[in-house]
Parts: structure tokens; sequence; C-alpha cells
């Protein structure tokens, strides 16, 4: 009966890619030998769930070295960048304009505050 046993140590570099919908992202794990075992963990903001995932699979694989993971993320070139909700945006301008033509004490406002 043969025992699955965790690597000792190791230096090496992984990267694996990929595109999901209308962004692209990219694992990159590097290693060095060290005595313990240090992992490092860079994911975008919002993504810290894949953080912890990641050191339990890496920590389950590997009992020492200095190994640091790192997920980049990209929007594709079909990806919709910014969105405006154009009825509000005209809801925000005839208000504007109610204040223009009135008798207050405010500046008129402007098209760029009301975003």
């Amino acid at each position: 009966m043969t025992k699955s046993a965790a690597l000792e140590s190791m230096t090496g570099f992984a990267r694996s890619a990929g595109l999901s919908g209308a962004r692209s992202w990219a694992w990159e794990l590097k290693s060095v030998n060290g005595k313990g075992l240090d992992i490092r963990c860079r994911v975008p903001s919002g993504f810290d769930e894949l953080e912890v995932a990641a050191r339990q699979l890496v920590s389950k694989s590997f009992s020492r070295g200095n190994i640091s993971i790192s997920l980049s993320l990209a929007a594709g070139e079909g990806a919709v960048r910014y969105s405006i909700n154009t009825d509000l945006l005209r809801q925000l301008v005839e208000v504007a304009k109610e204040f223009e033509a009135g008798d207050n004490v405010f500046d008129p406002p402007r098209i760029d505050s009301l975003l």
C-alpha cells in the first residue's frame, strides 16, 4: 500500500490562463525552496474566497517552500466598460432645468455633477 506524501521542496513556475465570457484570467504560481511553508496570495478585490481556496490547495500539496500565487483579470475586447442609465439621466437633466429656471441660492447644476 502506497501513501501519498506532500512534496518537500520545489523551485518552479506555472501559469494557466483562459477566457470566461468577455473577461480573461490568468493564475500564476511561483515557488522557491524554503525551510517552512510560506504562501503569499494576491487576488483582485472581491475575490477573497478564491484566495482561501488557493491557499488550502497549495498547503495540501506542499510542506515547505516560499510560494506566491496571483490571479489577474482583464476585460476582453467585447466587454462593456460602462453603463449609463439614460432614463435616470434624462430625469436629472429635467430637474436641473427646473432649478435653473427658479429663484434659488444655489448655482445651476451641471451635467458632470449629475453623473
